[in-house]
């Protein structure tokens, strides 16, 4: 089961591996496997790089929490390339939903506002269409929403009439 709990809790992290099909063997027969085998394996480290900065706690710039956070930084963006540049299987929902919400939370985490609303807004974008299609039942989806509620709930920048 995924949890909303990060650190302080204000925040959910998808932290599931990604398993690679038994089926697949260790002879892939064309590039859009070795393709699809390489997202995850790559997104399986990013996550691991990840929790691992979690673990060792954020002290500071130079220590190998801080380190290990932007490791998993540069691998979420390469899964996320890989995958959105494999024309073929730009379809799983539930892969792009885990790097762009785990990288959103990365970014707020670095305190790079503008990054985290990007990534969060991407991520709404894909619930909203979900939601419109009657697919909201193929996974849970509250953690997701949980990040993306501050969007939803913003104050208008507008001052009231």
């Amino acid at each position: 089961r995924t949890s909303i709990n990060s650190k302080d809790g204000s925040q959910f992290l998808f932290r599931h591996g990604i398993q690679i099909p038994t089926d697949m063997g260790l002879a892939f027969y064309n590039e859009r496997q070795r393709t699809t085998v390489s997202c995850m394996i790559i997104f399986n480290l990013a996550l691991a790089h990840h929790l691992l900065s979690m673990a060792e706690g954020h002290q500071s710039k130079d220590d190998s929490s801080s380190i290990n956070l932007g490791k998993a930084t540069k691998l979420y963006e390469l899964a996320f390339k890989l995958h959105r540049d494999d024309l073929q299987d730009n379809n799983n929902v539930l892969f792009v939903l885990a790097v762009v919400n785990n990288l959103g939370c990365i970014y707020r985490q670095l305190q790079d506002k503008g990054a985290a609303s990007e990534c969060f807004r991407h991520v709404l974008s894909i619930l909203m269409f979900l939601v419109d299609c009657g697919q909201v039942g193929l996974f849970p989806l509250d953690g997701f929403f949980f990040n993306t509620f501050y969007l939803i709930f913003e104050p208008s920048a507008a001052p009231a009439a």
